[in-house]
């Protein structure tokens, strides 16, 4: 199973530029109309469009990867299609991305890089023909003349976007960035000006700012000093390590301020300059600096105008879809004989690509491991006792100990598990003895090392900084609760800094984290609105309807999920009324909103979750409560069947289910616990239809630890693209499966990281590993 990279050869890149060339002169001649083509055309420009921009996304992230395979796919778009805007920037776009990437080589290879130079100038000149208005184009003029390294003509550039786009404040921190250096004081302070406009939550400008304030005397400070104490309150212990006391002394100053003392001006200087250069070396320091450029792959088109689409693909009548089975296994075939299992897990416990099942009763946790022979099939891999009042397990990594080699050879870490319930919370530590190699479980953190609420209803993984650190979010009887990781076991209640109003998440029942106004930071959601990350660890309370409730019941359980394809989070909740999901839309970095609700079902529901048990490439719904379980069978564009029930599940109330490929035939089981005993529904059926798994790896470059993600990846953005179809996932185990219906490939899997990157396999394998690196 390789690692999906693409390496094209330099003959290949020749070719690609002199293609550019040529396909700019026939844009001239053959520009045929998209309304011309056939629905077959429609689906096959989709295809090369869906590769195109996984080539043009792998340019500046994988190794050796040219992209002159990218530059030819959105060279021949614009001829098959000139109407489409997608073309012609995609086209500029990945020809910068080229001659940035052979810069460095141009003195070796002049020829080329005039070559590619001079394509890419005529097709930024057909863009600002073809779209004169949106201030992109001119904003591209900027990102080459930076390639060229040409800052003047830079600026020039992004004030003349600046005209068309007033709002977009990124401009503004752009030419900052160009100009922070200048000899010139008056031009260096005017793009200081420039680029804070309204914006003071970024640490950078805020020093440039407040530097530039006391120097002058500006009494703006106090404005500047009052944002100063929100944004720095998460940062109090480390300053507070170098003798800066800023929970005093920032108000402290803001009062001085306030009554106008000519003798704060001197103090507060010589002050902040002390706060920043402890500042200057913190992840949130560094992580901001990176908010001050937009990458040029953020003005990447990802599809075509809707002017291009055809009426929507009608739904998949269930008469025609394929047979499938869900069957309680034989009743040697589970796990654990007791009666008093309160959680289960299924997980790769021991890294060896075959999952395990995780069993939690009250006063044990234990790993069962399929081993095929007569009798049971599941026999213990190792347990452990556990502290009392513990009801629920959460499986993540949470020590990065990445010791272990993938098949692909790529370094991974094992599991650990965090449980908690009504006597708080505890870790637990998967141990591997370099000796033996055999596997223990062993307590690292009990709930007497950290002050905790007593009871927690629920909790969810999330990393509220992205340091790649997994933090946990918790509700308890006092509101929403975070439990920062500080890495080697070490644990703090990060609540009093993070999310000063924790107090709307009272009396909630559950939670969820992503990434909902898709800005590359993970919000925590509840039924009743969610947390918006306002990054560095803070988190602010956004009143909104995120789940669609059609009753007063309160909400039990809610599930994150692209129900209807158009790339948002919708969510699906379950109450006593039964379960209803809520339909978004949402455009990167404003706000989501909901656009439709819709009742699924009206069966009592304690919990829901997703799955594919079809291998349709449609997403289908699972879902259990006092009446047992039952799923539904997702029919596309949003809507469901009719509740399917298990074949030979005993009668009785289901409080937990978990979804994985137990048996390992690529489709879809379950293990659920009925009537407090664990239990397997085996899918039989569901691998008529192809899939593919995807495994991710982060490996990160000490050099770029601010980019670092969590070891599997989990909250990255997973997205399978097959001609027009597209499918959306949110990475939350170490393995994520899509299926792909009758297909034998697909076009492109792309994976957005938590720390924003890109990175895609073309024409991937069924089985793929991506690698962050």
């Amino acid at each position: 199973m390789p690692t999906q990279h693409s390496k094209p050869s330099r003959t290949r890149f020749i070719i690609g530029s002199l293609f550019i060339l040529t396909g700019i002169i026939l844009l001239f001649v053959f520009t045929p109309s998209s309304t011309e083509l056939t629905p077959v055309e429609r689906v096959e420009l989709e295809s090369l469009k869906n590769s195109g921009i996984a080539m043009l996304e792998n340019t500046p992230n994988v190794l050796n990867h040219q992209g002159a395979a990218a530059i030819e796919a959105f060279t021949s778009i614009t001829q098959l299609a000139p109407g489409e805007m997608l073309g012609h920037r995609n086209l500029v776009i990945a020809s910068l991305l080229v001659l940035e990437k052979h810069r460095d080589n141009q003195e070796k290879e002049p020829a080329l890089f005039t070559a590619t130079l001079q394509a890419t100038k005529k097709s930024l000149a057909i863009l600002h023909q073809q779209d004169p208005a949106s201030g992109i184009p001119e904003i591209l003029d900027a990102k080459l003349a930076e390639i060229l390294n040409d800052p003047e003509a830079a600026v020039k550039h992004y004030q003349a976007a600046m005209t068309l786009r007033p709002n977009d404040q990124m401009l503004g921190s752009e030419i900052f960035m160009l100009l922070r250096n200048n000899p010139d004081v008056a031009v260096r302070d005017q793009a200081i000006l420039d680029a804070t406009k309204n914006r003071l939550d970024n640490l950078v400008l805020l020093e440039a700012l407040v530097r530039y304030q006391a120097e002058n005397k500006d009494p703006k400070l106090l404005q500047s000093v009052t944002a100063l104490i929100d944004v720095l309150a998460p940062f109090a212990a480390t300053l507070a390590s170098q003798t800066i006391d800023i929970k005093t002394e920032l108000p402290a100053f803001k009062l001085r301020l306030q009554q106008q003392d000519a003798t704060v001006w001197p103090e507060l200087k010589t002050r902040l300059i002390q706060v920043f250069n402890v500042m200057r070396q913190e992840f949130g320091y560094q992580t901001d600096l990176f908010q001050l450029q937009r990458h040029i792959l953020e003005y990447v088109i990802h599809d075509f105008s809707n002017d291009f689409h055809t009426t929507n693909h009608p739904p998949i009548d269930p008469a025609t879809a394929i047979n499938v089975s869900l069957t309680a296994a034989p009743s040697n075939n589970h796990p654990a004989s007791e009666h008093n299992v309160l959680d289960v897990a299924i997980c790769d416990f021991n890294l060896d690509r075959k999952l395990e099942i995780i069993v939690l009763t009250p006063d044990s946790l234990t790993v069962f491991v399929a081993v095929p022979k007569l009798g049971s099939q599941w026999s213990t891999l190792c347990q452990t006792s556990v502290p009392a009042g513990m009801q629920h397990i959460v499986v993540a990594d949470f020590d990065r100990d990445a010791t272990a080699m993938s098949p692909e050879n790529h370094a991974i870490a094992d599991v650990d598990f965090m449980l908690y319930g009504t006597a708080g919370f505890c870790f637990i530590e998967n141990k591997l003895d370099p000796d033996t190699q055999s596997r223990s479980l062993a307590l690292a953190m009990d709930p007497a090392e950290l002050s905790a609420d007593t009871s927690i209803v629920t909790a969810t993984l999330v990393d509220i900084e992205n340091d790649g650190d997994l933090d946990v979010v918790t509700i308890t009887q006092h509101g929403l609760q975070i439990i920062k990781n500080l890495e080697n076991w070490d644990f703090i209640d990060a609540t009093a800094s993070s999310a000063t109003q924790a107090d709307h998440a009272q009396n909630q029942r559950t939670v969820a984290a992503v990434d909902y106004n898709l800005n590359i930071q993970a919000d925590i959601l509840l039924p009743n609105g969610y947390f918006e990350n306002i990054r560095h660890g803070r988190y602010r309370w956004r009143e909104n309807e995120t789940a669609a409730t059609t009753s007063n019941l309160p909400v039990a359980a809610i599930a994150i999920a692209d129900a209807d394809a158009n790339g948002s989070w919708d969510t699906i909740s379950a109450s006593d009324a039964g379960i209803s999901i809520a339909f978004t839309r949402t455009q990167p970095g404003q706000k989501t909103t909901v656009i439709n609700t819709s009742k699924m079902c009206d069966l009592a529901t304690a919990g829901v979750t997703t799955w594919d048990f079809d291998n349709d490439g449609i997403l289908d719904i699972v879902a259990w409560g006092p009446s047992g379980l039952w799923a539904h069978r997702g029919l596309g564009g949003g809507e469901f069947d009719e509740p399917l029930e298990p074949r030979g599940l005993p009668t009785g109330k289901v409080t937990r289910c978990q979804v994985g490929d137990l048996d390992d035939d690529g489709d879809l089981d379950l293990v659920i616990v009925v009537n407090s005993i664990p239990l397997i529904i085996d899918n039989e059926g569901g691998n008529q239809n192809n899939w593919i798994r995807l495994h991710l790896a982060a490996e990160p470059d000490p050099k770029f630890a601010v980019q670092r993600c969590n070891t599997y990846g989990l909250g990255s953005r997973a997205e399978l693209l097959v001609g027009n179809q597209y499918q959306l996932q949110q990475v939350s185990d170490q393995v994520t499966h899509f299926g792909i219906g009758k297909q034998t490939a697909a076009d492109a899997l792309r994976v957005l990281w938590t720390n924003g990157i890109p990175q895609s396999s073309v024409e991937p394998d069924t089985r793929v590993t991506i690698v962050e690196n």
